[in-house]
């Protein structure tokens, strides 16, 4: 809540997005990384960081953020494994948000 000053609208805005978008670009790190396509992987990992950085979710936008420099380093079985990180990131991420959200947000 602090990330956006008590806006509660704003924080359920967000988090529309966030979860409306992450599917979309988890599968699409998964692809990129399948057909070695460096600057996708970058670009979207980078996408999904600035997302978690958004929900102050820190450690799963540093896993991010590590997806996202090895595609940039081209590094693709890196990569792969990174992203099975990330993904484990974002369940425990997820299992966190779900259960506040359910009490505190009308």
């Amino acid at each position: 809540m602090e990330r956006v000053e008590g806006d509660r609208e704003l924080l359920r805005e967000l988090l529309h997005l966030y979860f409306q978008e992450y599917p979309k670009l988890l599968a699409g790190i998964s692809l990129a990384i399948d057909s070695r396509q460096a600057d996708h992987v970058e670009r979207l990992a980078h996408s999904l960081k600035s997302a978690l950085l958004n929900l102050s979710a820190k450690p799963a936008a540093d896993a991010a953020y590590h997806v996202e420099r090895l595609g940039r380093d081209s590094k693709f079985q890196e990569a792969a494994a990174s992203l099975t990180l990330l993904k484990k990131q974002l369940e425990v991420l997820h299992t966190a948000m779900v259960q506040p959200l359910k009490t505190s947000l009308p």
